[in-house]
């Protein structure tokens, strides 16, 4: 069996504006997405270790005082930040890991079984059977209109 991954994930306008608005309330409103050139600021796309989220920006406390974050589902999330340390910055802190943490499970979760994949060609591991009774094909059927939209179709 290959374990190559041809499936390109995508991500929707809509999907990255929810996730925009969802860290706008849980972390900050003051907070500027990167993104390059017209390109969203979040990216799907194949890793060498494997299918890859990243997302980043900048939370702007003062016009001297900031927090960038950077996330990655493969990897920590990375802060490099100047500002007074208060319960105001700590709590941004606090609420930026705990967000990373909800961010990374969904995404983690929703590009682990790529769409094209037929049930039968996935290996039996313990992920696949953590709902008692549900097999292979029931979690991808579960999950196969996110993962059409991932994907772009």
């Amino acid at each position: 069996m290959s374990t190559e991954n041809k499936y390109t994930p995508a991500v929707t306008s809509a999907e990255i504006a929810d996730w925009e608005n969802r860290f706008k309330e849980a972390v900050s409103p003051l907070v500027q997405f990167n993104s390059d050139e017209g390109k969203p600021s979040m990216n799907l796309y194949n890793g060498t270790s494997g299918v890859e989220a990243t997302w980043s920006g900048v939370v702007q406390l003062t016009a001297d005082n900031f927090v960038a974050w950077s996330f990655s589902i493969q990897n920590e999330p990375f802060v490099e930040a100047k500002f007074n340390l208060n319960l105001e910055s700590k709590k941004i802190i606090d609420s930026l890991y705990d967000f990373y943490n909800i961010w990374r499970g969904e995404w983690a979760k929703s590009l682990s079984i790529p769409p094209s994949v037929a049930p039968e060609k996935l290996p039996v591991t313990e992920a696949y059977n953590t709902g008692g009774n549900r097999n292979r094909s029931q979690l991808i059927n579960d999950h196969s209109e996110r993962m059409k939209r991932l994907a772009g179709l």
